[in-house]
């Protein structure tokens, strides 16, 4: 996890630096990973912050509707949860739930 979380920081300084980057589906990657990896340390104030940067990431390119995106909430909601704050998690696993049901509209069409 330590050298995981290296990794992410770095990338994650990367795209503080460029901004155009932090509009992309690698940037949500990165900050998911990040999340992913402060939750697994217990660290959820930073575990959080990564999840709502990657949830930003993706919100610049339009309504939250992409499996990632609703992966991403899912897990956003799971850290909430996990640090008490039970109402945020409701909050967050109905943005999964919006944000799966958009997707899944969204292949049905294709």
């Amino acid at each position: 996890i330590e050298a995981a979380l290296l990794e992410s920081e770095q990338t994650k300084t990367l795209i503080q630096t460029q901004p155009r980057l932090g509009e992309s589906d690698a940037a949500a990657q990165v900050f998911y990973n990040l999340g992913l990896c402060y939750a697994e340390r217990e660290d959820f104030d930073q575990a959080l912050s990564s999840l709502e940067a990657s949830v930003g990431s993706l919100s610049t390119q339009g309504p939250l509707s992409s499996a990632l995106a609703a992966e991403i909430c899912g897990a956003w909601a799971d850290v909430y949860f996990e640090a008490g704050e039970a109402s945020k998690a409701v909050e967050t696993y109905d943005m999964a739930c919006q944000a799966a049901d958009a997707a899944n509209d969204i292949d049905m069409e294709e």
